[in-house]
C-alpha cells in the first residue's frame, strides 16, 4: 500500500475507534437515565440497537471491508485506455 492509502486507513480506523467510544459512552448514559426514570421498561436499547448497527457498519469499514475501490477503478481504466493504443 502506498503512504497516502495508509494514511486513509488509519484515518478511518480512528474515526471509527472514536465512533465506538461515543456510542458506548452515550449508551450508558442513556442506560442509566432509563434505570432512574423508568426501569420497568428499556427504551434505551431502540437508539443502542439503531446506532450499534452504523457503528457495525463502520468497522466493518475500516476493518473487514478495506478494499481500496478507487484504486482498483483507476488500474482497470488503466488498463482499459492501454489496450486502445
Amino acid at each position: 500500500m502506498k503512504d497516502k492509502e495508509l494514511r486513509e486507513l488509519a484515518k478511518l480506523r480512528a474515526s471509527f475507534k472514536v465512533h465506538a467510544s461515543v456510542y458506548i459512552v452515550i449508551i450508558l448514559f442513556l442506560a442509566g437515565i432509563n434505570y432512574l426514570t423508568s426501569s420497568s421498561y428499556p427504551w434505551f436499547l431502540w437508539p443502542a440497537l439503531g446506532w450499534g448497527v452504523a457503528v457495525l457498519l463502520h468497522g466493518l469499514a475500516a476493518y473487514v471491508w478495506n478494499t481500496n475501490l478507487e484504486e482498483k477503478e483507476y488500474q482497470k481504466l488503466k488498463a482499459k485506455e492501454k489496450k486502445k493504443k
